[in-house]
């Protein structure tokens, strides 16, 4: 797929939903459900992937990722967690496959 999603869009195209979304083609149930298909396939992989590294012995760490609510002089107000979707974890998972695969190619062609 050529589109730019952000994680909630994805997941929601992955789970069935409508997208939020102005783009006129993800409005296109035909087209939406190419971008569904190509996302099962991506969020496949990504489990095999974690799967292997976790038999191997790989550490699964997870954090929150803090937003800061603060006033017009910066005072900070409240303290929010961004809310996860499981798509997040399938983009965690293709970064760590994609560091994996550059880091084999670099060690492969270094004295």
């Amino acid at each position: 797929s050529n589109h730019q999603l952000n994680y909630y869009q994805a997941q929601a195209i992955l789970d069935g939903r409508s997208p939020p979304t102005n783009e006129d083609d993800l409005n296109d149930v035909a087209e939406t459900g190419n971008v569904r298909k190509d996302l099962e396939v991506v969020a496949n992989f990504s489990r095999v992937m974690n799967a292997e590294r976790t038999k191997f012995g790989a550490v699964e760490l997870a954090s929150a990722e803090l937003r800061f609510e603060t006033s017009s002089d910066g005072v900070p107000l409240a303290v929010l967690t961004k809310g996860e979707v499981p798509m997040m974890r399938v983009v965690a998972e293709l970064m760590i496959a994609a560091n994996a695969a550059v880091a084999t190619r670099v060690f492969a062609h270094t004295p």
